[in-house]
């Protein structure tokens, strides 16, 4: 069945407008202060990590601070490193008196920015290797319930 084009001028006008807003409303969604722009590569179900850094926790711990957008609603499930970089990988809720309780899953909302980091929900390293120290970095991959995982590159940073 061939369909054929319409020849209306509003119906034409109002299709070129459209198509024209479109790379518009990817953006417009980047409301805060952040200057965080998600990338208009990304798929429905891809989640964007940037600003990734490691932040050292006592003598033997790292926070991983880290900002995610999803154009869907997403959950960071787990994370992995190096077993040379830390003995193992927690999320945790961030609560400030026990420093992070065990958490099953951290939410991203869709079309929101989450921030991880200290006090809040965030990916913790327990046990450090000897060369995790402030100006190094290491690779993790951060697996999601529904996104294919990211590996990105965490900056080693002074508390």
């Amino acid at each position: 069945m061939h369909r054929r084009r319409s020849t209306h001028p509003i119906r034409s006008t109002f299709r070129i407008a459209a198509i024209a807003l479109l790379p518009l409303a990817t953006v417009a969604c980047n409301d805060d202060d952040s200057g965080f722009e998600p990338p208009t590569e990304l798929g429905p179900n891809d989640v964007h990590v940037a600003n990734a850094t490691a932040i050292l926790v006592g003598d033997s711990d790292a926070a991983v601070s880290a900002l995610l957008f999803s154009y869907e609603d997403q959950r960071v499930v787990f994370a992995e490193v190096d077993p040379s970089v830390a003995a193992s990988v927690v999320l945790v809720d961030g609560s400030e008196d026990t420093g992070g309780e065990p958490i099953g899953a951290i939410d991203i909302e869709s079309r929101e920015h989450r921030n991880l980091q200290p006090g809040q929900p965030h990916i913790l390293l327990e046990d450090i290797g000897p060369d995790v120290e402030p100006g190094s970095s290491f690779v993790m991959t951060v697996h999601f319930e529904s996104a294919s995982p990211r590996t990105i590159e965490v900056e080693v940073v002074d508390a």
